[in-house]
């Protein structure tokens, strides 16, 4: 099972498109087996600290280790999940 989450600072329309296109592409490539949180940081700013988030959109693929993260443009949503899963 994968884990992701995905730092955000408020919802826009072009990051609504970016955050389904994520969620397509995370069920091409691992089907049911992922879990995604939307963390907007305007709303849980401690939530931040714990995976030292200093820009938004970052990110993070936290299971299975080792974590890795995507910091800004995610736009390019296809190649990214490619190198992080």
């Amino acid at each position: 099972m994968y884990e992701f989450k995905l730092y955000i600072t408020g919802l826009n329309d072009q990051l609504e498109q970016s955050i389904d296109e994520l969620k397509k592409v995370l069920k091409k490539y691992l089907k049911d087996s992922f879990k995604l949180n939307i963390i907007d940081v305007a709303q849980i700013p401690e939530e931040t600290e714990s995976e030292d988030i200093f820009m938004t959109p970052t990110l993070v693929k936290v299971l299975p280790e080792p974590k890795k993260k995507v910091i800004g443009d995610i736009s390019k949503i296809e190649t990214i999940i490619e190198n992080i899963i």
